[in-house]
């Protein structure tokens, strides 16, 4: 496990850790790159899976859509609340990891930057 020292001088482990690598014996030489095509497609994923879980939560909890005088409707609304409560911390951190990961592609014309 990888530890660091915060800003309050404890030594703690990283956020996110235990991380785990894998390797291929057989693999390109440009996937070992730290900042490589391996990189954009997990930054992708990344990207992918958050809109996938928001059009997924914003759907189940919009209400202009649903009769709210039914029970089940109503406990579908609050279990998709509860599920982007639930997961904060693991959405927050992806992106926090898909931060860094942009700030790495981008100059490194692996990704664009867009507003």
């Amino acid at each position: 496990m990888v530890h660091f020292k915060n800003e309050k001088e404890d030594v703690v482990p990283v956020r996110g850790s235990p991380y785990k690598a894998s390797f291929i014996e057989d693999a390109a030489p440009n996937a070992n790159k730290s900042v490589g095509p391996s990189l954009a497609k997990a930054a992708q994923g990344m990207i992918e899976g958050m809109q996938s879980f928001m059009k997924e939560t914003i759907a189940g909890v919009k209400l202009g859509d649903k009769d709210l005088s039914d029970v089940k409707v109503l406990l579908q609304i609050s279990d998709n609340e509860y599920a982007a409560r639930a997961r904060s911390d693991e959405i927050t951190l992806t992106l926090d990891q898909l931060q860094e990961s942009l700030k790495c592609l981008i100059p490194a014309n692996l990704a664009k930057e867009s507003h």
